[in-house]
């Protein structure tokens, strides 16, 4: 039998953990929100793609926007973001030709 192969280390330092929250000033990194008590620590490049956890690839986000990324690259995030916002501004303009019709 062989050896289990041993996950690397995703384990991220609280003092580190905090700096990088603190030098955002609590702001997420993709949409801008305050994130004071819904703050976390992303890997800007995802851990299971190849990235570290060097402070420079470490971002404050907030727990949805971390949630959604997920393992995604930051490109490939931005492009769901897009895609996310024009999704919900169609889904309001359907709503909205709806309401009008039935003089609501």
């Amino acid at each position: 039998m062989g050896r289990r192969k041993r996950k690397p280390d995703r384990f991220i330092e609280p003092e580190v953990r905090a700096k990088v929250k603190t030098d955002a000033e609590y702001i997420c990194f993709y949409c801008g929100k305050e994130t004071a008590e819904d703050s976390t620590v992303d890997h800007y490049i995802p851990f299971s793609r190849g990235g570290s956890n060097d402070e420079d690839n470490l971002v404050c986000a907030c727990r949805e926007c971390n949630e959604l990324k997920d393992d995604m690259m930051p490109e490939e995030f931005r492009l769901f973001l897009y895609n996310m916002e024009r999704y919900e501004d169609m889904a309001y303009g359907q709503l909205q030709k709806i309401y009008s019709r039935s003089g609501s």
